[in-house]
């Protein structure tokens, strides 16, 4: 279909001395406002590897686009998000993980939302097209940490990107492995849930 303000995230490498600053995104030869979040530069000081967000203003139905780059002053990394915009109506933001014994029935969960009202996650991307958040504790507290005893075998980990030019948010569920000292069995049913003002399931496998 026909999409206005389709968003891009993309990482890529460029060679020594190709970017001195930051890569812009030109779309068909024309410059498009173009966050760059530069993870490496080589010993010159250009760009090695960037993750790089944007937003094409119209993707046609059936139809392709170029993407070419060149040099800008500036990585448009500010404004970016705290987590009190992350939790704003505008984004009806909520992702869960519920983990349902296939014996007992007993349910535990964990809510992005509400690590996120707790200050635990931390930044990956920022800026003014998206701010991009890890939401975890990977401290000894292991404060999320979820199971159905005291070993809490099991860490939620939520990847979210917002971008508050079109109020979307793109979510990647995690689950990790976190007590590695112990050993036992952890049969459940999952389904994974996003939307605050209305949970919706959108993935179940037993």
């Amino acid at each position: 279909i026909t999409t206005a303000n389709y968003p891009m995230q993309i990482a890529r490498p460029f060679l020594p001395g190709e970017i001195p600053n930051y890569p812009q995104v030109r779309i068909n030869g024309v410059g498009v406002l173009t966050q760059a979040d530069v993870k490496q530069r080589y010993p010159d000081g250009s760009v090695k590897h960037a993750i790089i967000t944007f937003l094409i203003p119209l993707l046609n139905a059936n139809s392709t686009v170029t993407l070419s780059f060149r040099d800008q002053p500036t990585g448009n990394n500010t404004p970016f998000l705290s987590g009190a915009d992350m939790l704003q109506n505008s984004f009806d933001f909520e992702a869960k993980m519920d983990l349902t014994d296939t014996n007992t029935a007993a349910t535990v969960s964990a809510s992005a939302r509400t690590m996120i009202q707790n200050n635990a996650f931390t930044y990956w991307m920022k800026g003014s097209v998206a701010t991009s958040v890890i939401i975890a504790d990977h401290s000894v507290a292991r404060a999320y940490d979820i199971g159905y005893d005291s070993f809490k075998p099991f860490r939620p980990i939520f990847h979210a990107t917002f971008f508050p030019g079109i109020n979307k948010v793109r979510v990647r569920f995690i689950g990790e492995i976190s007590n590695t000292e112990a050993m036992e069995d952890m049969a459940y049913n999952l389904e994974l849930r996003t939307g605050n003002t209305i949970s919706v399931p959108v993935y179940t496998k037993n």
